[in-house]
């Protein structure tokens, strides 16, 4: 395999990068652009953290990773995620640095998550056609029939609105099965 062509005037740029990446600003104009770094976007939570979820999240092993979700993004260094960003290629799915290709593996979202990597897998059968009763199975409530409505797009799944509608405050005095209902919108 042949490594990548350089680019004359942008030695950290590949001469074959996608066409739709945010190199061919630079590269393409011939006027100086100036590109800001980009920054981090996240979701607000859909509800309020209680201490009353973590035996329900520790029992399947999250309770880390929620605690991570929960307190938020630490500070990024904006330079440091925009070269990340246009040093990512989509097609492969790996970083091409200066010294060669790097990707991500289990065992880094291991370390950096604290997620295992060995166990039974989490997932379940996707059916597309009752997933609103399995909604209501797994937190009691039934979410609205959005089919008729021609704005939503969505084949399937819940409204973050619908989650902090029902999810965003529990009364104090619940009870168990309640608080395993709540608990189940962090995972």
């Amino acid at each position: 395999m042949t490594p990548p062509t350089q680019h004359p005037l942008y030695p950290i740029f590949e001469v074959e990068y996608d066409d739709q990446h945010r190199a061919h600003i630079l590269s393409d104009n011939d006027a100086e652009v100036s590109l800001p770094p980009l920054r981090p976007r996240t979701h607000t939570r859909a509800h309020q953290w209680d201490e009353r979820y973590a035996p329900y999240i520790r029992r399947v092993s999250f309770l880390e990773l929620v605690r991570v979700v929960n307190h938020g993004l630490s500070p990024l260094d904006t330079t440091l995620l925009t070269t990340a960003v246009d040093r990512w290629r989509p097609k492969t799915h790996t970083f091409h640095l200066p010294c060669g290709e790097m990707t991500l593996t289990l065992q880094d979202v291991n370390a950096i998550l604290g997620l295992r990597l060995r166990g039974l897998p989490v997932t379940g059968i996707v059916d597309n056609d009752h997933w609103r009763e399995l909604v209501a199975q797994f937190t009691g409530f039934l979410p609205p029939n959005d089919d008729a409505s021609k704005k939503n797009k969505k084949s399937s799944g819940v409204s973050l609105s619908w989650i902090t509608e029902r999810f965003d405050y529990l009364d104090p005095q619940a009870e168990e099965t309640l608080i395993d209902r709540f608990a189940r919108m962090w995972l």
